[in-house]
């Protein structure tokens, strides 16, 4: 699932701010709630990770604004990705009783 790296910006990190990923298919809808802190942990780190390493041709890798929020495993993702993710699952109670 894509997003932009404005995510990272300050005026987008705020207490209120989530963002919930939607996986639809007909009859069976799964969505992801993450706030926008750890949307932009997320994304400052898989940034980061990516552009640590080289282009096959070895030349570095050129900064973009797209992201992607992984439903699996990537070698570019946290280690604890997949824990995470299943706290971010259908986790409504971020957004309705949020501190």
């Amino acid at each position: 699932m894509i997003f932009s790296s404005s995510a990272e910006e300050p005026k987008n990190i705020q207490n209120n701010l989530f963002y919930v990923f939607i996986k639809y298919i007909p009859e069976n809808v799964d969505y992801w709630v993450i706030s926008s802190i750890e949307l932009a942990e997320y994304s400052k780190y898989i940034d980061a990770k990516w552009h640590s390493g080289l282009k096959k041709d070895g030349t570095p890798r050129k900064h973009g604004k797209i992201r992607n929020f992984h439903l699996k495993m990537r070698n570019t993702c946290p280690e604890d990705w997949l824990e995470k993710l299943k706290l971010y699952y259908k986790n409504i109670d971020k957004i309705l009783y949020f501190n």
